[in-house]
């Protein structure tokens, strides 16, 4: 999923990248050679990491790749992680991404570390994990009121239980178990 994730936003930003290129070249061939180029290009790794970092900071560490995949960036100690962590981590992304020695480096050292963490990972102090997902049950009587019901019986199937809290659980047991 992290992977897929990765693809998403880099085919995201690619598309990015593009216009810009396409806008750029239509202002004339100077301007796409040499110290025009360099910039380009500087400009568009100071982009990818600002993607990154920004992303994470305003959707609680989540990428819009992230967010489609269900996974996010946390804190290793299970905290959200913070805004110096997540420049750490993206400050460190193109290493991960562009160092490639036979694969690209983040892949191995995501698949060498006990929590699948990538360089920047490691640096920051963050982890990358799934997100739970909580089924949602349908309320067995909708827009009704204990009175207007006309039998007064609740039916505790596995979802009307599931969203009871301990403390209405505890209140039931103790109201069925009274004398």
């Amino acid at each position: 999923s992290r992977l897929a994730a990765g693809c998403f936003d880099a085919k995201l930003l690619l598309l990015v990248f593009l216009l810009i290129y396409l806008s750029v070249r239509d202002l004339g061939p100077s301007s796409v050679t040499g110290f025009g180029l360099g910039l380009l290009l500087g400009g568009q790794l100071l982009f990818a990491i600002a993607y990154h970092v920004a992303c994470h900071a305003v959707w609680h560490g989540q990428t819009l790749g992230k967010w489609r995949m269900g996974i996010r960036v946390i804190s290793a100690d299970g905290q959200p992680a913070s805004v110096f962590q997540l420049l750490i981590r993206g400050l460190l992304q193109p290493i991960d991404v562009l160092l490639f020695v036979p694969v690209a480096l983040g892949l191995l050292v995501i698949a060498a570390t006990p929590r699948h963490q990538r360089l920047g990972d490691l640096a920051a102090g963050t982890m990358v994990v799934r997100l739970r997902t909580r089924e949602l049950v349908d309320d067995p009587f909708p827009g009704e009121t204990w009175s207007g019901l006309p039998v007064r019986t609740l039916p505790l199937t596995p979802g009307v239980i599931a969203r009871l809290s301990p403390d209405d659980r505890a209140f039931l047991r103790a109201l069925v178990t009274r004398s």
